[in-house]
C-alpha cells in the first residue's frame, strides 16, 4: 500500500467533489466564512424564500440567525442546527429556515 501525504489525499478529495459539481470555496477569514454561510443558508432555504417572493436573508435577517445559533454547548448547538428556525423577516413575514437537510 502507498503512503499518501495529507496534502495529496486532500487534494484528491477536492478534485473528487468538484468533479460531482460541488463548489470550492476559499475560506481565509471568518467573514468570508459566514459569508459563504449565507449563501449556503439561501440556497437551502431557497423554496421557503421563495414563498414569500424573495431570494436573500437581509443583513439583519442573517444576524438573527447567528444570534439563534451562537451560545451553549457543543450538543446544544448541535440541537439548533437539526432544529428549524422560526425567523420573522424584516417587513414582517414569517419563515421556518432549515440548516440541515434531514431528508437526504
Amino acid at each position: 500500500m502507498a503512503i499518501q501525504s495529507e496534502a495529496a489525499l486532500e487534494k484528491g478529495l477536492i478534485e473528487a467533489l468538484q468533479k460531482m459539481n460541488y463548489e470550492y470555496v476559499q475560506i481565509d477569514e471568518e467573514t468570508n466564512l459566514k459569508s459563504n454561510f449565507k449563501k449556503q443558508l439561501e440556497i437551502h432555504n431557497k423554496k421557503v424564500l421563495a414563498e414569500i417572493g424573495r431570494e436573500h436573508l437581509t443583513d439583519s435577517e442573517f444576524e438573527k440567525v447567528l444570534i439563534y445559533l451562537e451560545g451553549g454547548t457543543r450538543f446544544e448547538k448541535a440541537k439548533r442546527l437539526r432544529d428549524i428556525f422560526h425567523l420573522e423577516t424584516d417587513d414582517g413575514q414569517r419563515v421556518w429556515l432549515q440548516f440541515l437537510n434531514k431528508k437526504n
